[in-house]
């Protein structure tokens, strides 16, 4: 098997070496190890799996670029897509190199963006945001096929994958949604009145979203690529045909994870309470 190795830069260079040495001590063909920004501005080189060290930023962004299959080692904050720790490195690794493991193939988000003078299509992962700057309440109209389905004013707007339903769509009052299931969501950022509920429509679909606002809008994608454009900002949003491939060793594991540090959270909150009293 030849595997690449991908880190964060915050992965220190012990740790990078070690999955290296573990991974040759396998019988792995470790063909190249850069650090994420090296990577991205390479070619992918022709491997059969590539491990990335970091958090889920890091994941995601190597997830996008390439084909083949992902496998995540968690050593960011939260890690919710990455499949073992640090102290689980060998456990990951025969896993891998048995073949015990499944396949998750996620089809990407496209969007196509266009302004008056501009007009760009991205591929998201996890989501894409739009939002103002200056953080100015703003107006969005949302259509369906077609269909208008409502105006709002609001901070923004998140379009979201079932992968994204935990990251910035979570913390905005979205659902957690598992990986297999075939939708995309759209949730609005501190809507006003809160007169407008997140949606969860089918992914096949074409959403549409015209964003107005005073000044400039930004645009997010994946919480690392941007785009600042004027406005009336109008998005399109469908199913893309690129599929990131993600090795998984749980069915569930990435909403389990969520959903155990969201419990724990709660529990630290109410301890501190009674402690408070």
């Amino acid at each position: 098997m030849k595997i690449s190795v991908v880190y964060a830069r915050t992965v220190s260079t012990n740790w990078v070496q070690r999955v290296v040495k573990r991974a040759q001590h396998y019988g792995m063909n470790v063909d190249e190890v850069l650090e994420l920004s090296e990577f991205l501005k390479r070619p992918t080189s022709r491997v059969d799996v590539i491990v990335v060290l970091g958090g889920d930023g890091t994941l995601l962004r190597v997830a996008r670029k390439v084909s083949v299959p992902v496998l995540g080692l968690r050593f960011g904050r939260v890690g919710a897509l990455s499949q073992a720790d640090p102290e689980e490195i060998d456990e990951a690794l025969l896993r891998l190199r048995e073949g015990r493991y499944s396949l998750l193939n996620v089809p990407l988000l496209m969007c196509r963006l266009s302004t008056d003078s501009v007009k760009v299509t991205v591929h998201a992962l996890n989501d894409v945001v739009v939002i103002s700057p200056k953080r100015e309440l703003t107006d969005i109209v949302v259509a369906l096929d077609g269909e208008r389905l409502g105006v709002l004013r609001a901070d923004g707007i998140i379009v979201a994958t079932p992968i994204g339903s935990t990251a910035y769509a979570l913390s905005a009052g979205g659902p957690v949604v598992t990986d297999r299931c075939d939708v995309h969501l759209l949730v609005p950022i501190c809507p006003q009145l809160r007169a407008f509920p997140p949606l969860v429509v089918p992914a096949c679909s074409r959403l549409e979203v015209s964003v107005y606002a005073h000044g400039e809008l930004s645009v997010i994608v994946d919480g690392s690529e941007r785009y600042d454009l004027s406005s009336p900002l109008k998005l399109e949003a469908t199913r893309s045909d690129k599929v990131a491939r993600l090795i998984q060793f749980k069915r569930n594991s990435r909403v389990a994870r969520v959903l155990s540090m969201l419990s724990w959270a709660l529990r630290g909150s109410e301890h501190g309470q009674v402690r408070a009293r």
